[in-house]
């Protein structure tokens, strides 16, 4: 459920992006998502990724993120905020 919501932001406000949403559902941790997300993304030949999460988590996954796919350019954009006024953090 939480991946979907997160999917429904960014295409909320993200209208008429080409990006391709891929969707991990089995996480149950940090570390998990960054692990099962990384032959998704290889998979679907991701160039770079936007990682939709609550702000409290951004800190930990761009670590997890930047230690396991040091290649894969990542922003984060943050739920904590109303969707008018989304952040995009590099």
């Amino acid at each position: 459920l939480e991946a979907e919501r997160s999917a429904e932001l960014f295409k909320a406000h993200h209208r008429g992006s080409s990006a391709t949403i891929v969707l991990e559902r089995e996480s149950r941790t940090t570390l998990e998502n960054v692990l099962f997300s990384k032959p998704l993304l290889h998979a679907h030949h991701c160039k770079s990724v936007a990682v939709v999460t609550d702000a409290f988590h951004i800190p930990r996954s761009w670590s997890l993120f930047r230690t396991i796919m040091p290649e894969l350019p990542v922003k984060f954009i943050s739920t904590s905020v109303p969707l008018e006024s989304i952040h995009v953090y590099v």
